[in-house]
């Protein structure tokens, strides 16, 4: 019974623990940094995609293509930053 005190007074006094500190971010200071500069706007472009319609034909082993839409990319997605 003993022993289960003393586990549970263990584990609830790990529970509560002083926000840490992160050593590396003080130092680079990002606070003082973000405070002088404005923010940043990125944004990501769409790709670019068409649509190409195939007529129906036959091929010249006699089997029949229906047709249909096949989509290309013209453009490449892109990040800007601003």
């Amino acid at each position: 019974m003993k022993n289960l005190v003393f586990l549970a007074l263990f584990l609830s006094s790990c529970m509560n623990r002083a926000p840490a500190t992160l050593m590396l971010q003080e130092r680079a200071q990002y606070q003082d940094v973000a405070k002088g500069t404005k923010s940043l706007e990125i944004m990501k472009t769409k790709p670019q995609v068409r649509k190409i319609w195939i007529y129906p034909f036959e091929l010249e082993s006699g089997d029949y293509f229906w047709g249909g839409f096949i989509s290309i990319v013209t453009e490449q997605d892109r990040w800007s930053v601003r």
